[in-house]
């Protein structure tokens, strides 16, 4: 640019030649000389010359007297001019360069504020990236960096000296340092490219500063490395990221324990690794009723009585062993031993970790007692791979809950052989209602007094295309457990709602029909609406339809389901309380709850074998619920037997096979136009 910027002053600046200047230079010394000079030459030779031509011309002393006069004059005026043109041309040629010189000023300082603005541009953008710059000439072992890394690094600038390539990798992590080294001097043999690496520098404080480090060599004619020059980018923050996403990816943030993913990997790893004279044990614990402890005494017990059962299991478990937090109340252990090692007694240590699980234990104040369900597989006896063994050990965990929870069940085939059913049904029970594989029975219910016909219960069976009549205590419980039953109710609530307007023109004795409702359907808002949409669509009138729940609907969330029963019975439908006395909480909220009809279940119906002999809790039932004022429907009726007794103890209603087999719609007909 300064090249540039010469060569345009020095061509602007020249002077034209001409006939009083003929040097190509201008400058006030010159210019002064040659205007005297001039003027001494012409004056020199006006007065010579003109004094020898009047001397010839004019012989007159008086006139030549004159004459001098005149000539005089005349010189002073013609040199007068003469030195006003050659001056104002000089001033000119001045002028000019005067201006050419602003000019170039002008050009200067703008191309000054145009570096100026680059300089602080680049500045600025290296400020805001937050990079370091940095540049090693190598033949010369000069290392220059700006402040911003070691800043970073908690160095003031005056600090830390760094000036040469050792220096700089003095800096870096011991554990990092060959490594680094290895890879910037293959880049170098290298001759050509890019360079990029990642590795970690020893701040002032002694902790780690991770930097991602980007660089350009540059090579001379005979590849040999003259110069690097790039960036230090602290991305610290980035790892810290990285590591923290990691943790919440792999482990649980309670109790810092591998989570479900990080526990798979490790039972992966582990049977790898696994010898020929070795089994694995793969435990699972699931605490029963966690989510009681969670709702009565808070989170914030459930949370440290969660990390104090973490801690006390990775102490009594014997070593090696790996311990897991796989779900929110649920651990996984996994177990080494030598098949030779008698010693290693995994039912022991099973028995006396439970133990542990039941001890007592005081958290703030308060006192907390659990109960866990455990289910145990090992490898390769049950499985050759982590997720099925995994699976097996969930099998097993689900047949200690199915067995009344608080119990170990270690796996067998014969679970393998269930959970595989259970899957094949969950999965034709999401296609039943679709493949016209669903159909509804209604069992009739009599009055015990007179024998006439009371009502219906609605009962829904399944008969799969392929496996023939599935048992309702089987598919029920996997549609309530796995959410399909909210898709079935609806089903079933429009079809027995469209059998009651079939029914209208031959049902003048008002028969109701009576629709079971599951737990997760009484407490669930929407389907209440639904239901109450049915019964316009379908005008159903008040007792035309009854609903029967069963006790532990009021279990989970008792004022939700009280009060979605209460707005069902202000639609005018009547409430019956199903299974009752099967329940534990039956007794305690009987009297709370807001039920029209109680149903006896058939278990105790079963023991009536003497009309004169006395069942007390079947009599006492019966009793409990007309000092409540509520009537009785006795379920189970097998024979004349325990018709009678039911008969006897002032029971109002009874249903069983006894008295009628559930039959299809079609053949209970003739029961709206005949006593019974």
């Amino acid at each position: 640019m300064n090249q540039l910027s010469d060569k345009h002053h020095s061509k602007s600046i020249e002077p034209k030649k001409g006939i009083f200047l003929t040097s190509s230079a201008m400058s006030p010394i010159k210019s002064a000389i040659r205007l005297s000079f001039f003027y001494i030459v012409f004056g020199s030779l006006w007065i010579i010359l003109s004094d020898e031509v009047l001397e010839l011309l004019i012989t007159d002393y008086r006139v030549y007297q004159k004459i001098q006069t005149y000539k005089g004059w005349l010189y002073v005026i013609f040199t007068g001019i003469l030195l006003y043109f050659l001056i104002l041309r000089t001033l000119k040629l001045y002028e000019n360069a005067r201006s050419q010189t602003i000019k170039i000023n002008e050009e200067l300082n703008q191309q000054l504020k145009i570096t100026s603005e680059t300089q602080q541009r680049y500045q600025l953008a290296v400020d805001g990236s937050r990079d370091s710059i940095w540049d090693y000439e190598i033949r010369e072992n000069k290392f220059f960096s700006s402040t911003k890394l070691l800043e970073t690094m908690g160095y003031g600038v005056d600090e830390l000296k760094v000036s040469t390539l050792e220096d700089w990798l003095g800096l870096i992590h011991p554990d990092d340092y060959e490594a680094f080294y290895t890879s910037i001097s293959a880049y170098l043999n290298a001759g050509s490219g890019n360079f990029e690496y990642v590795f970690r520098v020893i701040t002032k404080d002694n902790s780690d500063c991770w930097i991602l480090t980007r660089c350009q060599g540059y090579w001379d004619e005979n590849g040999d490395a003259v110069r690097l020059a790039g960036s230090h980018t602290n991305i610290t923050p980035k790892k810290k990221m990285e590591e923290e996403l990691f943790r919440l990816a792999y482990f649980d943030s309670l109790t810092k324990l591998p989570n479900w993913i990080k526990f798979k990997e490790i039972i992966s790893s582990a049977i790898t690794q696994c010898k020929d004279d070795e089994v694995l044990s793969l435990i699972f614990i699931d605490i029963d009723d966690f989510k009681n402890i969670n709702d009565l005494l808070g989170y914030t017990i459930g949370d440290r009585l969660i990390i104090r059962l973490a801690a006390e299991l990775d102490q009594f478990l014997p070593k090696p062993h790996q311990l897991a937090k796989i779900g929110g109340d649920s651990f996984g252990i996994l177990l080494n031993r030598k098949k030779s090692d008698n010693n290693f007694d995994v039912q022991a240590i099973i028995t006396n970790m439970v133990k542990l699980i039941q001890t007592e234990r005081s958290i703030e104040e308060q006192k907390v007692v659990i109960f866990a369900s455990v289910g145990v597989a090992q490898f390769p006896k049950d499985a050759v791979d982590a997720s099925n063994l995994m699976l097996c050990a969930n099998a097993s965990i689900s047949l200690a809950k199915e067995l009344g929870k608080n119990n170990v069940q270690f796996y067998t085939h014969g679970q393998h052989d269930l959970h595989i059913h259970q899957i094949e049904l969950i999965s034709d029970l999401h296609h039943a209602i679709e493949r016209n594989e669903l159909f509804l029975l209604y069992q009739p219910v009599l009055r015990l007094t007179d024998m006439s016909l009371h009502g219906f219960e609605c009962l829904l069976r399944w008969k799969h295309t392929q496996k023939g009549f599935i048992s309702p205590d089987e598919f029920i419980t996997l549609a309530e457990n796995t959410g399909i039953i909210t898709n079935i109710e609806e089903w079933v609530f429009e079809n027995a709602m469209k059998q009651l307007v079939k029914w209208r023109p031959i049902n003048t004795g008002l028969a109701p029909i009576a629709i079971n409702l599951s737990s997760r359907g009484l407490v669930n808002e929407d389907f209440i609406d639904h239901i109450e949409s049915l019964m316009k669509k379908y005008d159903i009138q008040k007792d035309e339809i009854e609903i029967e729940i069963t006790e532990t609907s009021f279990i989970t969330s008792f004022e939700v389901a009280a009060n979605h029963v209460k707005r069902l019975q202000k639609l005018g439908i009547k409430i019956l309380l199903d299974d009752f006395g099967k329940g534990y909480s039956s007794l305690a909220y009987l009297r709370q709850l807001p039920i029209d009809i109680l149903k006896i279940d058939r278990l105790f119906t079963n023991h009536v074998i003497d009309v004169e002999r006395n069942d007390y809790l079947a009599v006492a039932m019966i009793d409990m619920a007309h000092m409540i004022n509520t009537e009785v429907i006795v379920e189970g009726i097998e024979n004349q037997i325990q018709l009678d007794y039911m008969k006897k103890h002032n029971a109002e209603f009874g249903q069983g096979y006894f008295l009628y087999m559930p039959s299809r719609p079609e053949e209970l007909e003739h029961l709206f136009t005949k006593s019974v």
